[in-house]
């Protein structure tokens, strides 16, 4: 054999080689296989975020619905539009939340409104309404619940002082 007919067997097996590393891998190429495990898909994302279900007695409001979730528009999807972002967070508001948010803004459609004004709005209407001497009150009457331990109940103490 030649060397030039060497040279070609040799490439050919380098790229059965790559091939069958790939099949294994599941990956197109070895770039795409760094990429896939480093950053998570915009849709792995946006499922991890919950439904917003208003319920203020529980202290359950947009705003501490979205002070979890506030990093991952801010960052890891800051890339994408803000229709888009806008339509995510309406995805994700519960039927009688979305239902409202809709009446508060007519005659607009949800996708007229940008995503600062979408994230204003629903903390103006699904915020804590609660008067400071009412918030005051009961952080004075908060007592220690029998099945919880102090660490329980500092944390407890600590989230009602917060909001005053």
């Amino acid at each position: 054999m030649d060397s030039s007919k060497l040279e070609l067997l040799f490439e050919q097996q380098v790229k059965l080689m790559e091939i069958f590393v790939n099949q294994q891998t599941g990956s197109t190429s070895p770039s795409s296989s760094l990429n896939h495990t480093m950053l998570p898909s915009v849709d792995g994302i946006v499922n991890s975020i919950s439904q917003f279900n208003y319920d203020p007695e529980a202290n359950v409001t947009f705003d501490t619905w979205y002070q979890r979730y506030e990093d991952l528009f801010t960052v890891d999807l800051a890339s994408q539009d803000d229709a888009w972002k806008v339509r995510v967070i309406l995805r994700k508001l519960g039927p009688a939340e979305y239902e409202r948010y809709c009446n508060l803004i007519l005659p607009h459609k949800p996708r007229d409104k940008c995503f600062d004004d979408t994230i204003k709005l629903l903390r103006e209407h699904f915020g804590d309404h609660s008067s400071l001497f009412s918030i005051r009150y009961c952080c004075l009457k908060l007592t220690m619940n029998e099945n919880d331990d102090f660490l329980t109940h500092v944390g407890t103490v600590n989230r009602e002082c917060e909001r005053f």
